[in-house]
């Protein structure tokens, strides 16, 4: 089987965000995202993606089911009902033949914040990126801060120039 179609991003705990825009924040928000890193398409026909051994059922991809080179795929929770746990889990992708293509586990989690790789399809996991559901991993651009604002010194200004005093020319008496 292709290794390059490596687990890349998921949300195990949606809370405010309706991430799959149906309208309604919930559990159905949850999602996993897949990501190529090969040179071809891959068949997932009958790849399957799961949660904890005898937690959900797992998600079986449909006849036909393509992942394009350097691309992404999204799967939300109510297409797969696969169901993240919110405090901890595993996320397993596998193979046709069950065997595990690639896997996460998870101890915590935060409202609304995404698990990611720091490079697509390899690197590090974290979970300081912002989340980027269907779109490359990239870490949160820093926000600019305020800095102080110089203030004005006061100095002196002369507000008249002083005009030379000559010095009293003695007089003869």
């Amino acid at each position: 089987f292709p290794q390059t179609v490596r687990l890349n991003e998921f949300l195990p705990a949606p809370s405010a965000v309706d991430w799959n825009g149906d309208g309604v924040a919930g559990p159905d928000d949850e999602w996993v995202e897949l990501f190529n890193g090969g040179p071809t398409a891959v068949d997932l026909t009958d790849w399957l993606l799961d949660d904890s051994v005898g937690g959900s059922t797992p998600y079986r991809f449909p006849t036909g089911a393509r992942l394009e080179p350097g691309g992404f795929l999204l799967l939300f929770r109510s297409l797969t009902g696969v169901a993240l746990n919110n405090d901890a889990d595993v996320v397993r992708l596998l193979w046709p033949d069950g065997s595990e293509a690639d896997v996460y586990r998870y101890t915590e989690t935060l409202a609304d914040r995404s698990f990611c790789r720091s490079e697509d399809g390899a690197g590090f996991w974290t979970d300081q990126y912002p989340p980027s559901p269907g779109g490359p991993n990239l870490p949160a651009t820093p926000t600019p801060t305020a800095t102080a604002t110089p203030t004005a010194t006061d100095t002196a200004t002369p507000t008249e120039t002083p005009t030379p005093q000559s010095s009293p020319t003695p007089t003869d008496t």
